[in-house]
Order: C-alpha cells, then sequence, then structure tokens
C-alpha cells in the first residue's frame, strides 16, 4: 500500500559517489496495483519515471539498466500467487521500462559523440 516515487534506490562507491548499481528491490509490497489499476498504461505522465529520468541523468555511463522482457514479468506474477490482471501488468511495466532504456540510449550516444 505504499505506492510512491520513492521506493527505488542506487549503490553508489562511498568514496567517490560514482553510480554503481540499482539497489535490490524493497518497499514495494503490493505497491503496483495496491488502489487499483493505474489509468495511464503508457505511462506518460507516471511521476515514478518523470522523478527517475531526472535523477537518471546524473548515472554515469558506466551503468548499465539489467535486462527486463515479458517472461521475466509473467514469471514474477506467477511466483506471487495474487490474481491480477497479467496482460495489464505486463503491458504497464513494460512502457516504464521502455521510456528508462530509451533515455539510456540518447545519454549513450550523446556521450559517445
Amino acid at each position: 500500500m505504499d505506492r510512491h516515487t520513492e521506493n527505488y534506490g542506487f549503490l553508489r562507491d562511498p568514496e567517490t559517489g560514482v553510480f554503481l548499481s540499482m539497489a535490490p528491490n524493497f518497499d514495494n509490497n503490493i505497491a503496483l496495483i495496491s488502489k487499483g489499476y493505474p489509468s495511464d498504461i503508457e505511462r506518460k505522465n507516471d511521476l515514478f519515471i518523470h522523478d527517475f529520468l531526472e535523477l537518471f541523468d546524473e548515472i554515469t555511463e558506466s551503468y548499465h539498466i539489467p535486462v527486463l522482457n515479458e517472461d521475466l514479468i509473467r514469471l514474477a506474477i506467477l511466483n506471487t500467487n495474487i490474481e491480477v490482471d497479467a496482460d495489464y501488468i505486463v503491458k504497464f511495466i513494460l512502457n516504464g521500462y521502455n521510456q528508462l532504456t530509451d533515455r539510456f540510449r540518447q545519454k549513450a550516444i550523446i556521450a559517445i559523440d
């Protein structure tokens, strides 16, 4: 029931402050659908995506977004043993993931140029 934009984190090198990786998943319980299914499946106005992308501008080129695909999401859904609209959740998660990976690719291209 803890759906807000602060349920993500990053691990940093304590000496240099360089981003190392995303922190392990934490504090999200049934957050995705705790108050019903979000109305914006495209996630164009999603505060989590917006806040994450602002932070993302600080992440170094050495950071790599982990692979996520439909099969992995469906496997996670199966392992939760909670009845949900799996097709909706897959689309919702992949829409956010694709926005993040698109931004990563843009940043990588800019950094190379």
